[in-house]
């Protein structure tokens, strides 16, 4: 028999159209966009029919069913997760589905006919098949809730007519099928609740079969025997207009489906003198470019129902850009004249496309002053920072920056004051009174309280010095008279000799003592140890029976 007769579709009765329409080669599909993935066909190499997926290049052969049974007419998911096939593991054909590699197969429809001819809706939640009526023995397009089976719903009237093969436009808006309505096999298209049914090919001479929507919607691939009555593959706009055959397609090419891109179509063809059939790859508008994938068995064997995977790309969420926080505004009232050291907080910022709880999205912390001004300089960077401000009023700016490069900035007051007040000084020397006047060196320590409101001051001994000469008239000859007392130091001890000229006031050692802060301000003060002329308690003494006398007086006037 030659591969006319092989190949050729003769519709001589009704039982050999539905025979042709839901038994033969024919199939529909839907090309979902993406990237190219696997694909996945039926093949008998194993004694019945199962499911396989490959690489395109035919590659890494996967076996998804194993079953004594048929598996067959797989088509991928939208977004190529799972995988909706023919099954009459039940004993009957009904419509199941399973993971990518063949894992969890599931059932989704129940019936006491046959369910045939899955397709996925767009959206991944719907499954369109083809069911035969017990009575009639014709089919009708049915869809189902694809996670559960559940509200099963037909859409075309059950007459006398055969509809099969449904395919969802990419959109979701239409159903494309293929009918025997009209006397021979058509595509026909209709909205996706199954109303306004519209012939698209309307070729009465010939059979039409296996459409398949481009993933961009514009378009659909098909199979027909209109040119010498041998199947070959077309395509036409979506709208049945400018149908042509697809350049390299041969006799006997049927089931065609696009490739997620778009820029190819698979189908299965047959690929050698035995006339088994083979998956092949075409690239759309590309002469000489069909090449067989696939199918290493001998002669026999069919590879065919391919359908293509689709990866849909993974959609990178819209960055958000970061939310810059430089702290609250400062204020520094003790600097000194080159400038104070201040902290620089940056860590309130935030980024809503961080990991919760923290602002890793943000790659970059920079600090500015006077930014946008002439005097604009960069402080530095990081999260926190310590840096130097010359005493006035500084606006710091925060810039920060994601992954992205989005940014956003905020600004802080620093005020910074100068030091310019003095510390605080007070002193006292103990013993302030030296006495007797008997030339002895005695231990004299000044206690000393320096105070600033800015931090600590350092005390220094500035002098230590007598109103009398060491060697005043009659006070003994003896020197030195001041000892162990070292200005320039923070001293705060030494000897002072407990000796005055005879006849004069009186001896009065002066220590003085300067307290400096961190600004350079500079407090002095003084305080004095005395040798009296006359012994202190016969002053006390005197001065108290003035103070009396002065009372009694004012009593009696």
């Amino acid at each position: 028999m030659g591969i006319g007769a092989r190949i050729r579709r003769t519709v001589g009765s009704a039982a050999a159209l539905a025979f042709v329409l839901f038994f033969g080669p024919g199939l529909a599909w839907s090309a979902f966009p993406g990237e190219n993935g696997r694909l996945v066909f039926e093949t008998n190499r194993d004694g019945n029919y199962e499911i396989y997926s490959m690489e395109p290049d035919g590659s890494l052969p996967l076996r998804l069913t194993s079953n004594a049974v048929f598996d067959r007419q797989p088509v991928w998911s939208p977004d190529g997760t799972k995988v909706a096939f023919a099954s009459n593991r039940s004993g009957r054909f009904e419509i199941w589905i399973a993971n990518a590699d063949g894992t969890s197969p599931a059932r989704r429809t129940v019936t006491t006919t046959q369910d045939i001819h899955p397709a996925w809706s767009p959206d991944g939640s719907r499954i369109a098949f083809a069911r035969s009526n017990p009575v009639t023995g014709t089919y009708d397009i049915w869809i189902v809730n694809a996670g559960d089976g559940s509200g099963p719903v037909r859409l075309t009237p059950d007459d006398r007519a055969s509809e099969s093969q449904p395919v969802w436009s990419p959109d979701g808006t239409k159903i494309a099928f293929v009918t025997d309505r009209d006397g021979n096999l058509e595509i026909y298209a209709m909205e996706a609740d199954g109303s306004w049914p519209v012939n698209l090919t309307a070729s009465p001479s010939s059979n039409e079969s296996s459409p398949d929507w481009s993933p961009d919607g514009f378009e659909i691939a098909f199979e027909s025997d209109r040119v010498d009555g041998l199947s070959r593959v077309f395509t036409m706009a979506a709208d049945g207009s400018e149908a042509r055959r697809l350049e390299g397609s041969e006799p006997g090419d049927c089931q065609p489906v696009w490739s997620p891109d778009g820029l190819e179509i698979a189908l299965a063809g047959y690929r050698n003198a035995a006339y088994n059939l083979g998956v092949f790859r075409i690239a759309v508008g590309v002469p000489g470019s069909r090449e067989l994938v696939g199918n290493p068995y001998a002669a026999g064997y069919h590879d065919q129902r391919p359908d293509w995977q689709a990866i849909p790309a993974v959609e990178e969420p819209e960055n958000r850009p970061p939310v810059a926080d430089a702290g609250p505004d400062g204020r520094l009232d003790c600097a000194p004249p080159g400038g104070a050291e201040v902290t620089l907080d940056g860590s309130g910022s935030s980024d809503p496309d961080s990991t919760p709880g923290t602002a890793d999205d943000i790659v970059s912390f920079d600090w500015y002053v006077d930014r946008g001004l002439p005097s604009e300089r960069l402080l530095g960077s990081g999260v926190t920072l310590r840096a130097v401000l010359e005493p006035g009023a500084h606006v710091v700016t925060l810039v920060v920056a994601d992954r992205a490069g989005a940014t956003d900035s905020d600004e802080a007051e620093w005020i910074v004051a100068a030091d310019t007040t003095p510390p605080s000084l007070s002193l006292e020397a103990v013993p302030s009174v030296l006495w007797p006047p008997d030339h002895r060196m005695v231990q004299v320590a000044v206690r000393a309280t320096a105070e600033d409101a800015c931090g600590a001051a350092a005390l220094v001994l500035i002098s230590a010095t007598s109103s009398e000469p060491d060697d005043a008239e009659a006070d003994g000859s003896t020197e030195p008279d001041i000892q162990d007392a070292e200005p320039g130091t923070p001293d705060l001890e030494m000897l002072l000799r407990a000796e005055r000229a005879g006849g004069g006031p009186g001896r009065v050692y002066t220590l003085v003592y300067s307290a400096i802060d961190a600004a350079g301000n500079v407090a002095t003060a003084a305080t004095g140890v005395t040798v009296p002329a006359e012994s202190p308690t016969e002053v006390r003494t005197e001065e108290r029976t003035r103070e009396e006398t002065r009372t009694r007086t004012r009593t009696r006037a």
